[in-house]
Order: C-alpha cells, then structure tokens, then sequence
C-alpha cells in the first residue's frame, strides 16, 4: 500500500513539473513573438518621438507572407516567420492633422533583440528613434542622436545605401565611422529598412487616405462632412486626346492615375489626383487639387523632384489655369492639363455630358 502511495505522489510531482514547464515555454514563446511587434508603453514612446502630439489612434493590420514576399523584392532580406501577424501602426496627431507615424519592431542582435519605435512621416522618412530594449552597452542618447544624423529624413532607397548591397554589412564609408559598433548599427539600420518596407506595404491604403485627406484639409480647410469619394473604373475615362497629348512627355504612369470627388457638406468643391511621376530611374507620386474651372489649388510631392528646374516649374502652376495648352507649353502645364482632362473626364473643344 506504501509502496503504491509513494508511486502516485511521485507520478503527481512528475506532471506538475512538466506543466511548469511547458507554461514557462509557453510564456517565453508568446514574449518572444510579442516582442516583435509590441509597443510596451505607446504613451511614452509617442511623447518622446512627437512631444507636439495630443492624440493619437492605432490601426491594426495582419502582416502575412505576400507582405513577407514583397518585402523580400524591396530589401536584400525579409522578414523572419516570427515577424509575421498583427501589428499596429500609430498614427500621431496634433488639432486633428497627423503628424506621422510611430512603429515598433525588433531586430536580433548578439545582444539579444533590439525593441525599437520608429517615427515615421507621412512621405514614410525616418524622423526620429527610441530605443525601447536594447542590452547592448552602446545603446544611448550619444548612438542614438549619431544615427538620427545618418537616417532622418532619409526613405528607404536612401538609407539601403548605407549597407553593402547583400544588405550583411555596413557599406565602407559608415563602417568607418562605427568601427567599435558595427554589429549594432547594423541590425538598427535593418531595423528601420524592414519598418519602412512593412509600413509601406502592410498599411498602404491606410497611409494613401491619409496622404490625401491632409492634402485636402491643407488646402482646402478642415470643412464639416468632407469626404473623398472615388471614380469608378467607369467613371474614370482616359480621353484619347490627353494620352496623345503627353505620350511625347512620358512623365506620368498612365496606369498609376486615381481620381477622387472632394465633397464637403454633400457639394462637390474639387477634384483629387494621385498619380506617379517617372523620369529615367527617378520615380515618385504627387497629389493634385483641382477646380471644376481647371485651376491647380495645389500640388503636394511625396517625393522629391528630379531637380529643382523641375520642381519650380510645378511650383509655378499654382493658381494657374490648365485647361488647355497653347504655344510654348512646358512638360509641368501639360502634366497638369492631361491630369485635369483625365479628372473631370473632358476632351478640349467637347463641352461636357449633363
């Protein structure tokens, strides 16, 4: 009888250490793969990336393998399985404008995982750093204002030259400059080019609204009941005219154009153009506000412009009437002129459909 007694209690103890265990894998599992993606205490990470804000909102999103995939075409490394799931982005406001974005994301490091929250604004530059983890000894305010310095204000395609092109090591002229860190600096720059890319490609339309709707108030006023209502596929009609019209030029990518109805207390008050520019390996998008009259209210570049003659030439359209083009047109008053004519849908000289 002993001997049987003895015999469960040993068996009892047997499962109560295999449960402890599997809980403390469990546990361990689930901070491992939270700490990927979680920002520990948004409050505080917000206030010191953007002390200006006064609010704040989160959007949710799934991180799954086409985000994986599409990440890897982008960087010269992807993300690893454990990256993957839901991840929030916060977007930071100050009176109802956004003022950027706020990610966090891990990188592995010899140190164990580097937790970082990234500021982002909305044209998706790095602004600003927080370390919210990092055991490495080099990690405080003296690296972290010298890699400001490297990376703010810099996209994706600007800081990926701070790497070799097989993307495991800095690219000399850096490595120079962190010889005693070079490992850490290493993982923090994949850090960002991995925030940037997943940002880009996990919250896409997120950020197009947003891109479109500050346009809008901008320019416009933060109006009550403002909405930006899409043409259809239908709606959206490339007039033959306009396609002749700058086909010479080749600077817009026709298949890139998106109209929207600017509606303010149900009246339409202007039209909104997104479109993408392309100039030999120079690319980038830029917005367009215009009048039904064909006035250029505004145009916001999201990326900067192949040089500044052709950015001043844009620059000079404001208030400017493009309806039509006569002599001496340049390539900027025919840009705006085939995106006037494709966002009310007209052909010169054909008055418009009741």
């Amino acid at each position: 009888m002993k001997t049987r007694w003895l015999f469960f209690m040993l068996i009892r103890y047997a499962n109560i250490r295999f449960i402890t265990a599997f809980m403390v894998l469990m546990l361990g599992w689930a901070s491992a793969h939270a700490a990927y993606c979680s920002l520990r205490d948004p409050i505080v990470a917000i206030h010191s990336l953007y002390p200006e804000a006064d609010q704040h909102r989160s959007i949710v999103r799934t991180i799954d393998r086409d985000t994986r995939d599409q990440v890897s075409q982008r960087l010269p490394f992807t993300l690893h399985f454990n990256e993957l799931g839901r991840h929030t982005l916060y977007v930071v406001q100050q009176h109802d404008k956004p003022l950027g974005f706020v990610h966090a994301r891990s990188e592995a490091s010899d140190w164990g995982l580097i937790e970082i929250a990234w500021a982002i604004n909305t044209n998706l530059k790095i602004e600003g750093l927080y370390f919210q983890r990092c055991r490495h000894p080099a990690c405080n305010d003296g690296l972290q204002k010298k890699l400001l310095n490297e990376l703010k204000d810099k996209s994706l395609a600007e800081i990926i030259l701070l790497l070799t092109p097989e993307g495991h090591a800095l690219a000399p002229s850096i490595a120079l400059t962190y010889q005693q860190d070079k490992s850490l600096v290493l993982a923090i720059i994949r850090s960002a080019l991995k925030t940037l890319a997943v940002t880009e490609y996990g919250w896409q339309d997120d950020i197009a609204h947003l891109r479109r709707m500050s346009v809008v108030k901008k320019w416009l006023g933060n109006q009550q009941s403002l909405e930006l209502l899409p043409l259809t596929e239908n709606e959206l009609k490339v007039t033959q005219s306009s396609v002749e019209l700058a086909s010479s030029y080749d600077f817009v990518e026709r298949s890139s154009i998106e109209v929207f109805r600017v509606v303010a207390g149900g009246t339409e008050t202007a039209r909104l153009v997104d479109a993408t520019w392309r100039l030999g390996e120079q690319s980038g998008d830029f917005t367009w506000l215009f009048s039904d009259t064909g006035d250029v209210i505004a145009i916001e570049e999201h990326h900067p412009m192949p040089d500044s003659n052709t950015a001043q030439a844009f620059a000079n359209l404001l208030d400017r009437n493009v309806v039509s083009t006569e002599l001496c047109a340049n390539a900027a008053e025919i840009t705006g002129n085939t995106l006037f004519l494709n966002a009310y849908n007209r052909v010169e000289g054909v008055p418009d459909e009741d």
